[in-house]
């Protein structure tokens, strides 16, 4: 009844077509980061991004519920973590996700009225369900993954304003000065500390703390 190997084909043979109409139909004058891009390098890999989904996706005509989501694991890690991305507006990306889900509805309509003689409108509702069930699934599985990773992204660069803020500097052979400037909390007092042995240990020195009163021997 709903022909899946047949769909499968005839997606898989606009597959390419599909991204370069997805492309070359995007308003780049009004979007931002990956999307508004000259970067024929960044563009490149835009481009083959969205065909990577595509082969992916097509498996919606052949997979199990079950198997299709861990399909997109690797690709959904990839795109979240790609720093293009990252610096793309969320509301920007999910809207692409939208135009590709367009894409599919229109080819789902035009598969079953120009190779299923006689077909009705089941079949049709049936796997524009699907498309729009599964491409749902897969970009809330995206936030998510974008959530962890720009989550990743902002404790890495707070751990390096942290060391950043607390600097060793080179007094004489064995000895360094620590300079501390501002509040401590429980987070900075803790790469303070790690950052400090760490050097202390690299430089093999005595390390001074600098604080308002003076001069205080921290660590050997």
């Amino acid at each position: 009844m709903y022909e899946r190997k047949e769909l499968y084909d005839f997606f898989m043979e606009r597959t390419s077509e599909l991204t370069e109409d997805w492309y070359n139909k995007m308003d780049h004058n009004h979007l931002h980061g990956v999307y508004a891009s000259n970067d024929k390098e960044v563009i490149g890999r835009l481009k083959q991004q969205n065909y990577q989904f595509h082969l992916l996706f097509c498996r919606l005509f052949l997979e199990k519920d079950e198997d299709f989501g861990a399909l997109f694991e690797n690709w959904l890690e990839e795109l979240a973590s790609d720093i293009e991305h990252l610096l793309t507006p969320i509301y920007e990306i999910i809207e692409q996700f939208f135009r590709v889900e367009d894409q599919y509805l229109e080819l789902i309509e035009k598969f079953y009225a120009e190779n299923v003689a006689g077909a009705g409108s089941e079949e049709v509702n049936y796997w524009s369900r699907e498309i729009t069930k599964r491409l749902g699934e897969i970009v809330i599985r995206f936030v998510r993954e974008n959530a962890l990773q720009t989550e990743l992204k902002l404790n890495a660069h707070r751990e390096t304003i942290l060391k950043l803020s607390c600097p060793v500097i080179p007094l004489m052979k064995h000895s360094a000065l620590l300079p501390v400037i501002g509040d401590i909390d429980e987070t900075r007092a803790k790469v303070i500390l790690e950052h400090t042995l760490d050097e202390c240990a690299k430089k093999k020195s005595i390390i001074y703390l600098l604080t308002c009163p003076g001069l205080l021997p921290l660590t050997k």
